[in-house]
């Protein structure tokens, strides 16, 4: 990708919007470009921060798949200055193409660009706010608050999704017996909160995504 569609691109990044010309100029000349192919691991110790510039990077831990990303979204930006490694998989779904900075070069972006510095904050801080919310539904104790916190955690904040695990997998992920869980579904439905067709979901019940969305105090 030459240095004007990339700076282009870097502008409609949520971690890059509005900084400096200065700034989009040297992340463009520094990033370095990889080309994944199908299955290919994206990073292997996540002390890299990656931006998807063409096809899809799937995230997942444990065979279970939690993300899909694709053109225009980050990875690497909890784990960049982190002193563990991120314990979850990053691998391409199909032929990919990212652009890599490393944590040295990030940070130089950073010092020299408050906007970028304020941008990777408000970030993170977001992340934690969304995380806690979906550590607070899987806490919820009975099997109709994990089936529900479940299905807003897979939906990212849309009506209409597809769940990315088979009603076993998704049986297993929530300790209930696979009847409960087909039980809780039928529940769902007759309450009118949500419509299933296979693996489709549409929900029904605006106040859950509100609540999912929710500022947190």
């Amino acid at each position: 990708m030459r240095n004007g569609n990339l700076i282009q691109m870097l502008r409609e990044v949520r971690l890059f919007d509005g900084c400096s010309s200065e700034t989009l100029e040297k992340a463009a000349c520094g990033a370095a470009p990889r080309k994944l192919g199908k299955g290919e691991e994206a990073c292997a110790d996540g002390r890299e921060l990656l931006l998807v510039c063409s096809g899809k990077l799937r995230v997942g831990r444990n065979g279970v798949r939690l993300n899909v990303l694709r053109p225009g979204d980050v990875t690497g930006v909890s784990t960049l200055f982190g002193s563990s490694v991120c314990d979850t998989d990053v691998t391409a779904a199909v032929p990919t193409e990212v652009i890599a900075w490393t944590r040295e070069q990030f940070e130089d972006m950073m010092l020299s660009d408050p906007v970028l510095l304020h941008n990777y904050l408000s970030f993170l801080s977001d992340r934690i706010c969304f995380l806690n919310k979906k550590i607070a539904f899987f806490t919820a104790g009975g099997a109709e608050e994990k089936v529900t916190a479940y299905l807003l955690s897979v939906s990212n904040g849309q009506a209409r999704f597809r769940m990315p695990q088979s009603m076993a997998a998704v049986a297993n992920l929530l300790d209930i017996g696979r009847a409960s869980l087909y039980r809780v579904f039928d529940s769902l439905e007759e309450k009118g909160k949500i419509r299933k067709e296979g693996a489709q979901i549409e929900i029904l019940a605006p106040q859950l995504l509100e609540k999912l969305n929710q500022p947190e105090e």
